[in-house]
């Protein structure tokens, strides 16, 4: 996607998301539980993205969300919107409802990345501040320009209340 985004010269951004709390779900609920709160994430995370975007697992208790053709301010109203539809639902298993949020970092390909890690590094760094901070919505240090001059990476969080609705899902698809 990087190469593809740099041939035709359009934006591609880049969110990391983090589940809270899935040690403690583990911990407390069985492993079972947290293999159901990853999937039921996942397919959260899945619906409400489009056909072209990449959901996948990286890490234990993080996704990557890859972008094409999304400049920074798309994508973080997609990551709000992703937060909200987390955190509207609560995760059910055979013994409980378990109340589940995300926190999101956000970043938009610069055009000196050299790979993805650099993108890859900003996304989390958003993450980080989006853990750390108290708003739903913190700005990352970034050095490098954006491919088309649009802002920071952005970490997004779940904690407090968002400003948009959750809308309905875009398609179905399954995880």
């Amino acid at each position: 996607e990087i190469a593809r985004s740099q041939r035709d010269g359009q934006p591609l951004s880049l969110i990391v998301v983090d589940i809270d709390g899935l040690e403690q779900i583990n911990d407390r609920w069985g492993h079972d539980a947290g293999d159901e709160t990853l999937k039921s994430v996942a397919q959260r995370l899945i619906d409400g993205t489009r056909e072209i975007d990449s959901v996948v697992r990286y890490g234990e208790d993080e996704f990557l969300l890859i972008l094409p053709s999304t400049a920074l301010d798309g994508a973080r109203f997609l990551a709000e919107r992703l937060c909200q539809r987390v955190r509207a639902r609560p995760i059910e298993t055979d013994d409980a409802e378990l109340p589940i949020s995300i926190h999101g970092g956000v970043a938009e390909l610069a055009v000196d990345d050299p790979d993805a890690s650099a993108l890859i590094a900003r996304a989390e760094a958003g993450l980080y501040q989006a853990k750390l901070g108290g708003s739903p919505v913190h700005c990352a240090a970034q050095t490098n320009e954006p491919r088309l001059g649009l802002g920071h990476g952005l970490g997004l969080s779940t904690s407090l209340p968002q400003h948009q609705p959750d809308p309905a899902p875009v398609r179905p698809r399954s995880f």
